[in-house]
């Protein structure tokens, strides 16, 4: 009976360390899952403001040409 006790016992802890293995896991992926989605959409984001910034380096350089020009 005590034997009995021992295994129900034994069982018991190894199913909590088990769940507890599965949700830390489960918790690890979701982590690493949205620093993926995190660093595409920033990375994605950076590129577009790089874009934009090059864009508007030569519409300055246009308009202090076009200021030099009426200048002269």
């Amino acid at each position: 009976m005590v034997d009995l006790q021992q295994q129900k016992e034994t069982a018991r802890e190894e199913l909590r360390r088990t769940k507890k293995r599965n949700t830390d896991r489960e918790a690890e992926r979701g982590g690493n899952i949205a620093e993926s989605i995190g660093s595409f959409f920033g990375s994605n984001k950076i590129k577009t403001l790089e874009r934009e910034n090059t864009a508007l380096h030569r519409e300055v350089a246009d308009h202090e040409e076009t200021i030099e020009a009426l200048q002269a």
